[in-house]
């Protein structure tokens, strides 16, 4: 017989992918008519640089990182860093959103590579692909219901 449900650990990331980006995707696309209003659009522009750059140099070593303190570690880390950034546009300061910016870079990178660690580790060889289709599915549905 075939098994329909998820593994927990499948279920829980995909419930916090879900509530991660039904946050973060808002807030990222209220970020530039937020600030045009300060007369600050290029400080969105900037905030998304840093964000891809450090993500890009971070994603480097977080693999390394990850081995070391644990996947369960570095995913609530890197959730974490995606709620400072959401915290971070309502202060107003350019500072602490470019630091917010940097601080997420390196988060996402510990939240993309230990979630996929959690699922594959948790999925047999057959079902690692719908696994982590689930959790991008839950991931879309977040942003989508953020938005609306």
């Amino acid at each position: 017989m075939r098994n329909i449900f998820l593994n927990k650990n499948v279920l829980y990331t995909s419930l916090g992918f879900f509530f991660i980006f039904m946050g973060f995707n808002t807030a990222q696309q209220y970020l530039l008519p937020l600030l045009k209003i300060y007369g600050r659009e290029n400080d969105a522009l900037v905030s998304l640089i840093l964000i891809y750059l450090s993500f890009l140099i971070s994603g480097i070593f977080s693999p390394k990182l990850i081995n070391v303190m644990g996947s369960k570690k570095a995913i609530i880390l890197g959730g974490l860093t995606y709620v400072m950034y959401s915290f971070s546009i309502i202060t107003n300061s350019p500072f602490v959103l470019y630091l917010a910016s940097i601080l997420l870079g390196g988060g996402a990178s510990f939240l993309w590579v230990s979630s996929a660690q959690i699922i594959t580790d948790s999925s047999m060889e057959e079902s690692s692909g719908k696994n982590l289709g689930f959790q991008l599915s839950a991931l879309m549905l977040g942003t989508l219901l953020g938005i609306i």
